[in-house]
């Protein structure tokens, strides 16, 4: 019996311990496995870092090649570009050497001109009867020849003779150096350059002072449109060039485009000059004289009461010019029947031309004539309101009585 409980004791411990072995080499089997699949994965990251790397690198070697590329590129362009720099300043060196070597060439000839107007005067030469004209026309001669190959210095050179010829009042010979000097700056492709301005502005005078009024006028327009896009509107040459335009445009009785022109002008000039200054009086004056012949009697009547009291501020009472203006504001009082005040200016007028100029004086002459129609005028106007009320008053008589 002790036997029996012994083998049962054996058999069991035997089959626990085959349970326990079952156990263990299960257990080893997982851990087995787990540290292979553990290894596996450990190893698959180890050459997905791997393959990222290469990635990386190979990355990293294609961006340092494109940089070297692009370096090489930028190299090839700014050696290019420095060669083109040095091509550059190269050309400009030679152009500014030739502009050089032909200003001197340029100013030797002038030098020779001059000389040899300056020794015309020499008795063993020309003799000492030489006139100023006559000096002026060898040198329009000699700029043909001398400044054959500087068309620039014999421009500038013709403008000049011709303004020389145009001061002495000879317009037929100043005006074909004026155009040709004209042509040139036109050639030129700034024509806003202040010698294209100048020489058609120049051009301009010579052509209204010797009657050619409207290609005058034609040339007038372009200086004042090259001015104001130049200069600006309220630049002194913009407003003398209006000025030019409005008096011409009053010359040739072109009166509307006059008028519009000096409403324009007073006000700049009175903003950028001064209200006192000579050119501000002389275009208050102009406007004020186109509103009288305009029939606007209340616009040429204010202007002149500001213009005599700024007359008479700035240049005396007793100048031509506060005398000009005292005698218009006299004929606007006259027109609107304002008689008195404009006799007393009148005879203001005349004590002043009596005394600056003496009794006989033109202008004394001339004051006392107005003075004289004025009177006259006045006592006519007189006699025929008399006449008037006393026509009313025996018309009046005749009428039937009121009821």
């Amino acid at each position: 019996m002790a036997s029996d409980q012994s083998d049962k004791t054996s058999i069991l411990i035997l089959a626990a311990a085959a349970i326990l072995i079952a156990v263990v080499i299960g257990v080893s089997v997982v851990v087995w496995q787990a540290v292979g699949a553990q290894t596996a994965q450990q190893a698959a990251l180890a050459e997905a870092a791997r393959t990222m790397q290469a990635e990386q690198s190979a990355a990293e070697a294609a961006q340092r090649v494109q940089q070297s590329q692009q370096l090489a590129e930028a190299e090839a362009k700014g050696l290019k570009a420095a060669e083109e720099q040095i091509q550059k300043l190269q050309a400009e060196l030679a152009a500014e050497r030739k502009e050089k070597e032909l200003a001197i060439a340029g100013e030797e000839a002038i030098a020779n001109i001059l000389v040899e107007i300056l020794q015309s005067p020499n008795p063993t030469r020309d003799g000492r009867d030489v006139k100023v004209v006559e000096l002026l026309d060898k040198a329009s001669n000699q700029l043909e020849t001398d400044l054959a190959e500087q068309p620039k210095r014999r421009a500038q050179l013709q403008s000049v003779l011709g303004d020389s010829y145009r001061s002495l009042g000879l317009e037929r010979q100043a005006i074909p150096l004026l155009e040709k000097a004209r042509d040139y700056q036109l050639a030129n492709p700034d024509l806003e350059d202040p010698e294209t301005t100048a020489a058609i502005e120049s051009l301009a005078t010579s052509y209204r002072n010797s009657g050619r009024q409207e290609e005058a006028i034609k040339l007038f327009e372009e200086v004042l449109e090259l001015n104001r896009k130049s200069l600006g509107a309220e630049h002194p040459k913009t407003l003398e060039a209006i000025s030019n335009l409005a008096s011409l445009y009053a010359e040739v009785r072109r009166k509307n485009e006059a008028l519009e022109l000096f409403e324009t002008l007073v006000p700049l000039y009175r903003k950028t000059i001064g209200p006192e200054h000579p050119s501000t009086l002389r275009a208050i004056s102009n406007l004020a004289n186109l509103d009288a012949e305009a029939g606007r009697k209340d616009e040429a009547l204010q202007l002149r009461e500001e213009l005599l009291n700024l007359c008479r501020k700035v240049l005396g009472s007793e100048h031509p010019e506060t005398l000009k203006g005292m005698t218009n504001l006299a004929s606007s009082y006259a027109v609107i029947g304002r008689t008195k005040e404009a006799t007393e200016l009148l005879k203001q007028v005349v004590d002043s031309y009596r005394k600056v100029y003496g009794q006989q004086h033109p202008e004394t002459l001339r004051a006392v004539g107005q003075l004289d129609n004025l009177s006259a005028k006045s006592k006519t106007d007189s006699d025929q309101t008399i006449d008037s009320a006393s026509k009313g008053a025996s018309d009046e008589s005749k009428l039937p009585p009121s009821e």
